[in-house]
């Protein structure tokens, strides 16, 4: 769940996943924790088909704010909020933890 802080207090911005979505979204995100922990800090451009061997850059290319995105949407999915996030993701995304 996401909380956003307004002048009248804390205010829910989740919106709820609806049952058909859950599947793939799991699927998504479980896919992501994979990727974060093979691409290290760096962004993941395309992976070989054969090997699976990521291809990453440091600046992002075009597929940066995508990426950057996926790790930002981890935290809420795991009830964690946006106060998990760091410019990684969430603190267990971190390179240095």
């Amino acid at each position: 769940m996401s909380t956003a802080h307004t002048a009248n207090g804390p205010m829910d911005t989740a919106a709820p996943v609806p049952d058909w979505a859950s599947p793939a979204l799991a699927r998504i995100l479980g896919r992501v924790a994979v990727t974060r922990t093979e691409v290290g800090d760096r962004f993941p451009l395309f992976a070989d088909p054969g090997t699976g061997q990521w291809t990453t850059t440091g600046r992002g290319s075009w597929t940066g704010s995508f990426w950057t995105g996926l790790l930002w949407l981890r935290p809420d999915t795991r009830g964690q909020g946006p106060t998990a996030r760091t410019p990684y993701g969430s603190q267990t995304d971190s390179p240095t933890g």
